[in-house]
């Protein structure tokens, strides 16, 4: 029996077995005609979520989507502090980075871009307001109520480059009841202090006015080991501010206004290790390895920076029979990152790469209110985005020092869309519902490409349309229980390679998804949801040899791969009584690549004295039947709260593990993180009002050796990992 026959088998009797227990539950409440039943005395009840993945707020258990929200509180019981970490409470949501650049995946969907305008297939929302920027979105958060991970295409509501899915982060708005809240932090992690303060204050300015604002500060000091100068490395500085502004001139109309800014500088992002002991720095003699995944030997100290401006303005209008919605955004940021990309103390190979992006999107919606049968939403999306690069390289490879050379590439690209998207659902009868959904995008690309002060080609220019659709069909077996299938299909668009000379363009990247889930939940204190879904992800931009006529062999961006991507995703919550609350969720993948026959895969070239790499040779294999990059076949995540009275207040204990596969980072399936398990727990106290608390906290605490990212090049196999474990203390006041 195959792995996904297994697992398929497994989770369409999971999805039967949820159906017969909710509906016998139904069943018996329908005969006992008005009699107490279970539900009646069961010991508590379940927490309801209101999401937005509809473009609607409603109830998490009754949208036909396979969602995950996670709440303030359980980010930071997890520890969680930023867009890429909640894949530590989100199964089968991994958040990838290079260096700077954030390369998140969902159900093994995901992208390995990091030219300018090159945006991830998992896209990144903040309160609506579509996030492009792959180089900039690694910011800490400042104050949340939510983050909601949408898994499968999104190519009708959330229409751009959603391939994968999306992650988005709500934050909270200005509310017209004074609140402040300030917390400081405190903690420590591989002989490292780090400390924090986050503060939000919100309340009225007239009647009709209301503001608020959200300011966080974090300075973590060095704690990786520098070998050549001696003392530490990795130390990193945040200040981000986020503001809104809320009118409302009566209750059927209002606007909010946002204004944010972020300076984050330094961290681990870019400090790199070589994996293995691989770089072509063990050709020059005497060269320095680090012997621990906290150690590093490099030519010079690594920066990295991102500065990030935000601006935008969401309204809503009450037109009666329908509402009238609106949101717009403007970002902008820089990114600077100076790197020792051979991982080793000789001048080999560094790069100096600064990044400027600026974006401007515009959305504008039309949603039915008062219809009892048809619910409909309608819209047109614009989106314009200028990127710029300017890449610095010195190359030398030993023994020829002397012929180091200097590579100057300046990419420019601009990037214009428009698209118009509608969806409906109509309620065939009290149970049953269908939901049909469409988007048509078109989009034009303009690049520009200069190489050591010359232009090597003249400007290059590409547009594509799109018709992307869903279709989904709901039925309410019992009163909250609900059984649903969807066919849905999405797409990345296409993409010029801004680092090489050669103008290549590579087609966007397509997918079609099937998906079927159960959502029920048969007792007020129980909830049980499972998902089954089939991918067929086609034509993948990835990076592959091409062979010319003219010349020799070289590297570019192709659209070279054909991927099935099918699985199972479960999640089990449980007021287990007023004190207690359990939860599990677990992912299982099988994420292979259909057809690959020409990937791109790096062998390392062995020493002939038998010591460690000297690099790796650049080659093409037939990967067809790997596993996809970041994509481990089983994820799973367990919390335990736990809360009882105790001098006036109230105890806290929570408990969570994440627990994780093996992770490729390869093609070849070479570059591998064994699994893991991750550990966190926390211990609170609060009074009675909740107006002071105290939290004693710990993450990773088995102090697990988690690679953060790996990659494969010529020169070396590079890797740097998440930070070891964590312990400290903070202090919550609200008045």
């Amino acid at each position: 029996m195959t792995y996904l026959t297994r697992h398929l088998k497994a989770g369409v009797g999971l999805l039967a077995g949820a159906s017969a227990f909710a509906y016998g539950d139904y069943a018996t409440a329908q005969a006992a005609q008005g009699e107490p039943s279970a539900r009646t005395n069961a010991p508590a009840a379940l927490e309801e979520i209101v999401v937005t993945a509809t473009r609607r707020e409603e109830r998490l258990q009754e949208v036909p989507i396979s969602v995950s929200a996670v709440t303030s509180e359980a980010l930071a019981a997890s520890g969680v502090t930023d867009v890429r970490q909640v894949m530590f409470t989100v199964p089968g949501f991994t958040g990838g980075r290079n260096f700077g650049v954030l390369q998140p995946s969902i159900r093994g969907v995901g992208s390995t871009g990091n030219s300018p305008g090159d945006e991830s297939n998992v896209a990144i929302y903040v309160d609506g307001v579509y996030q492009p920027h792959a180089n900039g979105n690694i910011v800490d958060f400042v104050a949340i109520d939510r983050v909601e991970v949408l898994r499968g295409p999104q190519g009708t509501l959330f229409g751009r480059n959603a391939t994968g899915g999306l992650v988005n982060i709500i934050t909270p708005d200005p509310k017209f009841t004074p609140e402040t809240r300030v917390i400081a932090q405190y903690s420590r992690f591989g002989g490292a202090d780090n400390i924090g303060v986050r503060g939000y204050i919100t309340g009225p300015i007239t009647d009709n006015l209301a503001a608020d604002l959200g300011i966080l500060y974090s300075d973590s000091g060095p704690y990786l080991n520098d070998l050549v100068r001696g003392g530490e490395l990795g130390d990193a500085r945040s200040l981000n501010a986020r503001g809104k502004i809320l009118f409302r001139p009566s209750d059927r109309a209002e606007a909010i206004l946002t204004v944010g800014f972020a300076d984050q500088r330094g961290g681990n992002g870019n400090i790199i290790a070589p994996l293995g002991g691989n770089t072509v720095g063990n050709r020059v003699p005497g060269n320095i390895l680090p012997d621990d995944p906290y150690e590093v030997a490099l030519s010079f100290r690594p920066r990295l920076e991102v500065k990030q401006s935000t601006f935008a303005l969401r309204t809503k209008f009450d037109l009666g029979a329908v509402a009238l919605e609106t949101t717009s955004g403007y970002l902008r940021d820089k990114v600077l990152q100076l790197s020792d990309t051979d991982g080793s103390p000789a001048v080999i190979n560094s790069n100096l790469t600064q990044i400027y992006t600026s974006a401007w999107s515009h959305e504008v919606r039309l949603l039915s209110q008062d219809s009892e049968r048809l619910k409909w939403i309608a819209g047109a999306y614009y989106y314009y985005m200028r990127g710029r690069a300017r890449s610095d390289g010195v190359t030398g490879l030993p023994p020829d020092y002397a012929q180091a050379r200097l590579t100057l590439i300046e990419p420019r690209v601009r990037v214009t869309s428009l698209a118009a998207f509608g969806e409906g659902t109509y309620e065939v009868n009290d149970r049953l519902s269908v939901t049909l959904g469409a988007r048509y995008t078109t989009e034009n690309r303009h690049f520009t490409q200069t190489f050591n002060g010359a232009q090597p080609f003249s400007p290059q220019q590409a547009e594509d349309d799109s018709f992307t659709y869903r279709a989904t069909a709901q039925y309410f077996f019992a009163e909250r229980s609900h059984v649903y299938a969807t066919y849905s299909t999405g797409f990345k668009s296409g993409v010029f390679n801004s680092y090489s000379v050669v103008p290549n363009y590579v087609d966007p990247e397509t997918v079609d998804a099937i998906e079927l889930g159960v959502k029920s939940d048969p007792l007020p204190w129980l909830r049980t949801n499972i998902a089954v879904f089939d991918y067929s992800y086609d034509d993948l931009q990835v990076v592959a040899r091409e062979v010319t006529a003219t010349g020799p062999a070289t590297y570019v961006l192709l659209n070279a791969a054909k991927a099935k991507v099918r699985g199972v995703d479960l999640e089990v919550q449980a007021a287990v009584s007023d004190n207690l609350r359990l939860s599990a969720m677990v992912s299982v993948l099988d994420p292979t690549y259909d057809s690959f026959p020409n990937a791109q895969v790096f062998q390392p070239i062995m020493s002939p004295g038998g010591g460690p790499p000297l690099g790796n040779l650049t080659t093409t294999a037939d990967a067809t039947g790997n596993d996809l990059i970041r994509a481990p076949r089983h994820t799973l995540s367990l919390t335990a709260d736990w809360s009882h009275e105790l001098y006036g207040g109230t105890l806290g204990v929570n408990v969570s593990a994440f627990r994780s596969a093996k992770t490729y980072y390869d093609f070849g399936n070479r570059l591998r993180q064994p699994a893991y398990t991750r550990l966190n727990a926390q211990v609170s106290w609060s009074t009675a009002d909740e107006s002071l608390r105290v939290r004693v906290f710990g993450t990773n605490l088995t102090d697990e050796v988690i690679i953060q990212q790996a990659t494969a090049t010529p020169i070396t196999d590079q890797g740097t990992y998440e930070r070891p474990r964590e312990i400290g203390v903070a202090l919550e006041v609200r008045f």
